[in-house]
């Protein structure tokens, strides 16, 4: 979705200098944004949103079966804003939509590199529904509104084109399969008709969209590498610190320049959680079939550890790979989410939990914006203590009704003095500076 978003605004910026040479670039470049501020993700719209995706598993759905889902205006705004805020793209595009019971309208500001006509390329339009499932009608390119002749014309041509390629092929496919749609000023919602073949298809072009040719041949490098380590250990159980910091010298050898630790970082991170998770479908998902058999598992499974516990691992490395695909804002709402679950029947709100979540963001981020400072800063590390602060005081197996006596809410001066404490605790470790 990110790349598709991308490249309509080249699209879109094109278009609008082929009507006008003289004046388009007056008309489409603007001082100001449209669209500013990403909404924040909430543990709310994130249940909802675990929710949604279990209505659409495969496996609860029969061929042909018509299927309804309910799309908040809100959840739909974060999921885009936080989908497009991925470190590989250096310039900013924020999106907003809008939702009416008579259509969709659809805003965009893409942060364009420094000139003296302008900071922005705003565009807008408005979906609708049409006899051929979905349409597209005022449509405008920053101070110039388009006719919507023309903008059915262009879509047109362009439909023309693209029926060549077989992800497009397969959208179109999903755009008519839907057989309702209906608006509110909060909520869409779409009925459309379970195709399972089609729903493969599509999932392997998000794959492919979300996680190139070049970094699924990363994850199969560090997969590699990762069973290597884990295969020289004669125990079931592995220090976290013990399989970390080969990984990170691994990636090290591997990064040529800062773009390529980044990038290299981000792969260790990831094929670390899908490890530390143990579940070889997850492989399967991300790499293809191919991919995933070509490298098998270990003969026997060593379970990561961190402080003697094999959960802490989980939340570490899945929060830094989390935040290491999106942000952190979304690592951090995740982990509390999980938390908030666990209190209800599970096993309880831990706050060393979330000691782990918050030491997985931090180091993501310092992954990301000093790659080479961090692999370095892995390789000193000597002790667990250096890795994960002291924590068996923090409050643990809390229940709801436990939680709501001792902290009220989330925004109780109680629940966010020991929020500020995880924080201080992190601080006084060297690699989380």
């Amino acid at each position: 979705m990110f790349r598709f978003l991308w490249r309509l605004c080249f699209l879109i910026l094109g278009l609008g200098l082929l009507l006008s040479p003289v004046w388009s670039v007056l008309l489409l470049i603007e001082k100001q944004a449209w669209v500013t501020a990403a909404p924040a993700p909430s543990v709310a719209s994130i249940g909802r949103a675990e929710r949604l995706l279990r209505e659409v598993d495969p496996r609860r759905l029969r061929q042909g079966q018509l299927k309804t889902v309910t799309l908040k205006e809100g959840d739909l705004n974060i999921a885009l804003s936080h989908l497009l805020a991925r470190p590989e793209l250096t310039r900013k595009l924020h999106t907003q939509i809008d939702f009416e019971p008579g259509g969709a309208n659809f805003q965009a500001s893409f942060e364009l590199p420094a000139n003296p006509l302008g900071s922005f390329f705003n565009f807008s339009f408005t979906i609708v529904p049409s006899k051929s499932g979905i349409g597209v009608a005022q449509l405008r390119l920053g101070r110039a509104s388009i006719p919507d002749w023309c903008t059915n014309k262009v879509l047109a041509l362009l439909n023309e084109a693209a029926q060549q390629r077989e992800q497009y092929r397969d959208v179109i496919a999903a755009l008519r399969a839907i057989e309702k749609l209906t608006l509110t000023t909060s909520s869409a919602a779409l009925s459309f008709r379970w195709d399972g073949a089609l729903a493969s298809r599509l999932g392997e072009h998000g794959r492919d969209l979300l996680l190139p040719a070049a970094d699924r041949e990363r994850l199969v490098a560090y997969r590699r590498q990762i069973h290597q380590t884990l295969g020289a250990q004669s125990k079931t159980s592995i220090s976290l610190l013990d399989v970390l910091k080969p990984a990170l010298q691994f990636a090290a050898s591997r990064s040529s320049d800062l773009p390529s630790a980044t990038a290299e970082n981000r792969a260790a991170f990831l094929a670390l959680a899908l490890t530390a998770v143990g579940q070889p479908q997850a492989w399967n998902h991300l790499l293809g079939d191919e991919l995933a058999y070509a490298t098998p598992p270990p003969r026997r499974t060593v379970h990561l550890t961190l402080q003697g516990r094999d959960d802490l691992p989980k939340h570490f490395l899945v929060s830094a790979a989390l935040a290491g695909a999106t942000d952190s804002v979304v690592a951090d709402v995740i982990g509390v989410y999980k938390e908030v679950q666990d209190s209800d029947g599970g096993s309880g709100f831990s706050f060393v939990d979330l000691v782990a979540d918050r030491a997985g963001v931090r180091l993501a981020g310092k992954a990301t914006n000093s790659p080479r400072e961090l692999q370095q800063a892995i390789a000193r590390l000597t002790r667990e203590a250096e890795l994960f602060p002291p924590s068996k005081d923090l409050a643990e197996g809390l229940q709801a009704a436990d939680f709501k006596r001792r902290y009220s809410t989330r925004d109780s001066a109680a629940y966010q003095k020991v929020i500020a404490s995880i924080e201080q605790r992190l601080d006084r470790l060297s690699l989380y500076r």
